[in-house]
């Protein structure tokens, strides 16, 4: 993995810590230290040190019944940013969407119009916690068939919405400032956690492009992400998500396991009573 200007998380390498001048660009300044708990982020608005809510390793199979989340403190200042090296190759560009929240939620309503919101059945015939949707060429579907990419829409029989540009511009922006350059999603899936809503243990593992990361863009209110490790067993990071930010990881970390706990509730001044998230994905 490549680190950009933004951020400088190597292996040996993990938070940096810069102000909000650019939202996708290498900013003025920035510093990347390795990972150490109780580690304070800079916030340029109080002039002093912010401590956010430190990622934690907790062993949980999810089953998440054994694996409850901590409090969330507050969300961060605007201007704060933070990177944070989750993995190798899983990578934490805190706010780094927040510039272009506007744009986002009014893609995210683009797609809805034609693609609506629907609560996909998993293979076992349990409908999902989560609404979701798609956009762009390929959309990706759960039902009694199995999990797999289709070209249509099986609830209107029309092809998915068109990817909206600023949904495809910041994927792959993000996708490099992480180190993955060349980034093309082709599918980008939708998803709308209502309080009280999850995402089960599990890996990104239907796509055909193995070598292209994953892009996650977290909008609203504020949920815990954990990621784990090649088995589902493995131990996990809780890593809190506040509205603008973006997990981007690929390389050996593409198969890993990953999830989200209950979504508390709240009310986001742009997004409501709801967190949604925007996964990019390179199916073929």
């Amino acid at each position: 993995m490549r680190p950009s200007a933004f951020c400088n998380a190597g292996p040996e390498h993990g938070d940096a810590h810069v102000s909000q001048s650019r939202a996708r660009s290498a900013l003025s300044s920035a510093s990347c230290a390795p990972r150490t708990p109780g580690l304070a982020v800079l916030s340029s608005r109080a002039g002093r040190l912010a401590r956010p809510q430190e990622a934690r390793m907790s062993g949980c199979a999810m089953r998440n019944r054994h694996c409850r989340g901590a409090p969330l403190t507050a969300e961060l200042f605007p201007e704060t940013r933070r990177c944070h090296r989750i993995a190798a190759g899983a990578v934490l560009l805190g706010g780094w969407a927040q510039s272009q929240a506007l744009a986002l939620t009014a893609g995210v309503d683009a797609v809805i119009a034609s693609a609506p919101w629907r609560h996909m059945q998993t293979p076992g015939g349990r409908a999902m916690s989560t609404a979701n949707s798609n956009c762009g060429p390929l959309g990706w579907q759960s039902d009694a068939l199995g999990y797999r990419y289709l070209r249509t829409d099986p609830e209107s029989g029309r092809a998915w919405p068109a990817m909206p540009a600023v949904f495809w511009s910041l994927a792959v922006a993000a996708a490099e400032e992480a180190g993955y350059p060349g980034f093309a999603p082709d599918a980008c899936l939708l998803n709308r956690y209502a309080p009280g809503a999850r995402l089960s243990l599990h890996r990104d593992q239907d796509e055909r492009d193995a070598a292209a990361p994953i892009v996650s863009v977290s909008l609203g209110l504020p949920a815990t992400f954990l990621f784990g490790g090649a088995r589902r067993e493995d131990p996990c990071h809780r890593l809190p998500l506040y509205h603008g930010d973006v997990v981007v990881w690929g390389g050996p970390t593409r198969f890993h396991y990953h999830g989200v706990l209950p979504v508390p509730d709240g009310h986001h001044p742009l997004v409501g009573r709801f967190r949604i998230n925007l996964t990019f994905r390179k199916v073929r």
